[in-house]
């Protein structure tokens, strides 16, 4: 599920959901299909555990540069 309040992006991702094809059989935008198959999502499950870690690693790195820019 996608909320957004932004008119042009709501288009868009309303098109990606029927594989880029506005009307039927035209498609505006290249589309695709991104299911996981099942060692894709084993993979992932493993990496999840570790997502808190990798995200405050990326905030602790990028809060220097963010504080420099003010």
């Amino acid at each position: 599920m996608v909320v957004t309040n932004a008119p042009k992006l709501y288009d868009k991702l309303k098109v990606l959901r029927v594989h880029g094809s506005q009307p039927k059989y035209y498609h505006k935008i290249i589309g695709s299909n991104f299911r996981l198959d099942a060692i894709q999502t084993a993979a992932l499950l493993v990496k999840l555990a570790y997502l808190d870690g990798w995200t405050a690693g990326r905030q602790a790195n990028g809060l220097p540069i963010w504080l420099a820019r003010m």
